[in-house]
């Protein structure tokens, strides 16, 4: 979008530039007689010029001396203000002080309601004694949905946990809402290590949208693999000093077992409901299903 942009600028420049100029010259140059040639802006053009020629020979170019020293102060004042541009910190994803905030947390998928529950309590507890929030709600079974964050994940489960959280106006707080969440993030971390398992996962207004920054795409037929090269990639991201919130949409598959039986073979071999339910609870237990 830059260069479109910028090139868009250029040529509407141009055109204001030939539309304008010439009907405008009309109006300055009205009062040029046929006598006198030169108009009130060249004249003025000629006496800055003069003025500016007379300062630099007095100046600037008055011995050889005199023609280094600008030269080496010109240079060195082109250095600086390169220096101190790339000095100048550069963000890609600037953080906004928004109300909107999403606290996720996901536990195994074999958590049962009660430990959600419980899960949820806690944090709940410690959300509301935090005075820099309006209103907090809590979500037992369920994903927040109030900041999405782009997620192919199910929003509606026993093992989720979601909080709503909405911070007081700006005026009535001390510090923007990120340096907030920058604080809250490790205290709802140190408060999940009694649960293992669990993940946190922290959404909060974006500039430009609401979707993670930063999304890597992976795409392949076997899963296994897939689940692989994915804790690799997160590993590393992890390691690097800033990242928060490194996760994958795979989530936690469970393998299942469908038996459809054929009654005609099962009678022909003379085999029982029972001893077709024996030979399945063996094979899930064999090979973990």
């Amino acid at each position: 979008m830059l260069p479109i942009t910028a090139i868009t600028c250029l040529l509407l420049s141009f055109a204001i530039a030939i539309l304008v100029d010439v009907p405008l010259s009309r109006f300055l140059l009205a009062g040029v007689s046929k006598e006198n040639k030169t108009s009130r802006i060249d004249q003025l053009s000629e006496t800055a010029s003069e003025r500016f020629t007379q300062w630099s020979l007095n100046h600037t170019v008055r011995n050889q001396t005199t023609a280094r020293a600008w030269t080496a102060g010109t240079i060195a004042l082109f250095l600086c203000v390169v220096f101190a541009f790339t000095q100048i910190p550069t963000v890609f994803f600037p953080e906004t002080d928004a109300r909107d905030l999403s606290i996720n947390v996901e536990m195994p998928p074999t958590t049962t309601l009660e430990i959600s529950q419980a899960v949820a309590d806690d944090l709940g507890q410690h959300l509301r004694s935090k005075d820099y929030f309006e209103s907090v709600i809590k979500y037992v079974g369920r994903r927040s949905t109030l900041v999405s964050s782009g997620e192919l994940q199910p929003s509606q489960a026993s093992y989720l946990v979601g909080f709503d959280a909405v911070f007081v106006p700006e005026e009535q707080r001390q510090f923007t809402s990120f340096e907030y969440v920058d604080k809250l993030r490790p205290q709802l971390e140190a408060a999940l290590t009694s649960y293992p398992g669990a993940t946190l996962v922290i959404n909060s207004q974006q500039a430009a949208q609401n979707e993670d920054p930063i999304q890597v795409e992976i795409t392949g037929n076997n899963l296994s693999e897939l689940r692989r090269i994915s804790g690799d990639i997160q590993l590393a991201l992890r390691q690097i000093p800033g990242t928060t919130d490194v996760r994958d949409n795979l989530g936690d598959l469970q393998p299942d077992l469908k038996l459809i039986p054929e009654r005609e073979q099962l009678d022909f071999y003379g085999i029982s409901e029972e001893q077709l339910a024996a030979q399945a609870r063996y094979y899930s237990n064999r090979h973990g299903c």
